[in-house]
Formats: C-alpha cells, sequence, structure tokens
C-alpha cells in the first residue's frame, strides 16, 4: 500500500471533484448476530441515545455520501428505528461478512456509485472529515484506507472499477484478501475511531463507560 500525506491530499477541495462525477455511496456492513452482544450490533446505543446505525448513516452523509446498510440477522429490528441509511437484505449472511460486502457493492454499483465506501457497523465513531480525507485521496488509486500509527483502518474506499473486480474475485474469502491485488493508499490521520472495533462487550464499555445496550426506541412521527 502506498502512503498519501494528509496535507497534500486530504482537501474538502478534491473530496468535492469526486463528488461532481456523481455521488459516493457508502455500504455500512451490519448483517451479523451480534452473539457477544446479545442483540444486531446496529442498534447498539452510542451516544445521545442514537445508535450505531444512526451515528455512522449522519457521519456519511455529512461527508457528501449515499448511506445503505446491509442487514440479516435481526433486520426487523434494526428496521424498528429510523435512519438515514437504505437498508438492503443480505439473505446469506450466515456465510460471513464477505456475503454482506458483495450484496453491498452490487446494490452500489446499481445505483450508478462511482466510488463506494465500505465501512463495518461495529466502528461507529469515525468522523465525517476522516471519510472526506479517504475520498479525496482516492484519485490515481483503486482504492483508499485511513492509517492510525501505521495500521490500516476503516472506511475501504473502492472506485467503481476496483468494487466490480473485487465482486469478480471469485476465489477470494475475505475483503482483506481481495484487497491484496489492488491500488491501495493509504491515508495517515488522528481519527482513533478507525480502528476502535466496538465488537465485544468489553471494548464496549471501556469505549462507552455503560455496558451494551439498545439505544431507547422513540415512536415514529404520525
Amino acid at each position: 500500500m502506498k502512503r498519501t500525506p494528509l496535507g497534500l491530499h486530504g482537501s474538502a477541495k478534491r473530496a468535492r471533484m469526486l463528488r461532481r462525477r456523481g455521488t459516493p455511496v457508502a455500504v455500512i456492513l451490519a448483517a451479523g448476530e451480534g452473539k457477544r452482544m446479545g442483540m444486531p450490533k446496529a442498534i447498539l446505543e452510542h451516544r445521545r441515545g442514537k445508535t450505531f446505525l444512526q451515528v455512522l448513516a449522519s457521519t456519511f452523509s455529512s461527508a457528501g455520501c449515499r448511506v445503505m446498510a446491509v442487514v440479516g440477522a435481526g433486520a426487523d429490528e434494526v428496521r424498528r428505528y429510523p435512519t438515514r441509511a437504505a437498508l438492503v437484505k443480505n439473505p446469506g449472511w450466515p456465510d460471513g461478512q464477505f456475503s454482506s460486502v458483495r450484496v453491498g457493492l452490487s446494490a452500489a454499483l446499481r445505483l450508478g456509485a462511482p466510488v463506494v465506501l465500505v465501512h463495518p457497523v461495529d466502528l461507529p465513531g469515525v468522523r465525517a472529515s476522516t471519510v472526506r480525507a479517504v475520498l479525496a485521496a482516492l484519485a490515481g488509486h483503486e482504492g483508499a484506507v485511513p492509517e492510525l500509527n501505521g495500521m490500516p483502518g476503516h472506511p475501504l474506499a473502492l472506485t467503481r472499477a476496483a468494487a466490480a473486480r473485487v465482486l469478480a474475485m471469485a476465489g477470494a474469502a475475505h475483503l482483506e484478501a481481495a484487497q491484496r491485488s489492488l491500488d491501495i493508499v493509504r491515508v495517515p490521520v488522528r481519527d482513533a475511531a478507525v480502528a476502535v472495533n466496538l465488537n465485544t462487550p468489553e471494548a464496549y464499555e471501556r469505549a462507552l463507560g455503560f455496558s451494551p445496550r439498545s439505544a431507547p426506541l422513540k415512536p415514529r412521527p404520525e
């Protein structure tokens, strides 16, 4: 992977230029059971009573993206919470996360997305500025990811052509394997949330200060 200095390519101007060619589509991977949490991670409370999915949908929308979430286990529970994300069902969710990646990429490409961002729902704290930096750095590359202290994080941004290549990789067992044949640039950021995976009760409580719980369900407006 190559590295792109944030000051050189991480500008809002370059992100706006990319968006003029079409609206990027963010795919939030939210189809897992959340066994360790006792509920789908999409409905876990983050802060201020918002679910993980609601927070991420707001973040990616603020960065200029159209947002969809791939759901599977607990899809009916997830649908009870209003969100800016369009929900896409993955009936094959027991086959693992890469099956949701494929469903999301296919749906995004059908929408005509020039760029697709892939992001797990259990990294809810990523900043909109980080998303914009990753989009800005994509120019001239097949993909881009944020980098924190030398380690890659999320989201992964892919050009339309790269997303189609990933879909065509029949032998890839997971997304990391698919990325190995792509030109992925790393974007150094100061956003610790790109690598803070809240996928266990211990990690959740350490980050938020309370035990895993679903966000309060507010009545929909009449």
